[in-house]
């Protein structure tokens, strides 16, 4: 369970402990970027979506698909509905859209660098 995003553990050992700094310190972690960050990571080692998978998609549909999973709307799913899966958990819809935006991010940086040379 969570509170606001953060560990129920953590958020009560905090609280209960009086710590306002503690807590502060909980919230001021990037939870958000942390979690978009820990799905990329999951992306390219448990699904296997390396840069050179990603680099093959060059009409956006990395960016249509996090746009999906932003609108829970599969009108832009560039891939098979088989591959849509949505959560019921909208931070999660969230991270993964976050992941994916990531994704786009680091092809068009990787793009970029090859016409510099």
């Amino acid at each position: 369970m969570s509170v606001g995003g953060y560990a129920q553990r953590d958020y009560d050992e905090a609280f209960e402990a009086g710590h306002a700094q503690a807590l502060q310190e909980i919230r001021d972690r990037g939870v958000g970027a942390q979690r978009i960050s820990g799905e990329r990571k999951r992306q390219i080692e448990r699904e296997g979506w390396s840069a050179e998978h990603d680099d093959e998609h060059k009409n956006g549909e990395l960016r249509d698909a996090a746009a999906c999973y932003l609108t829970l709307a599969t009108d832009r799913w560039p891939w098979s509905l088989a591959d849509w899966k949505p959560s019921d958990a909208p931070i999660r819809n969230l991270v993964k859209a976050g992941a994916l935006i990531a994704a786009e991010i680091d092809r068009l940086e990787r793009k970029a660098a090859r016409s510099d040379v």
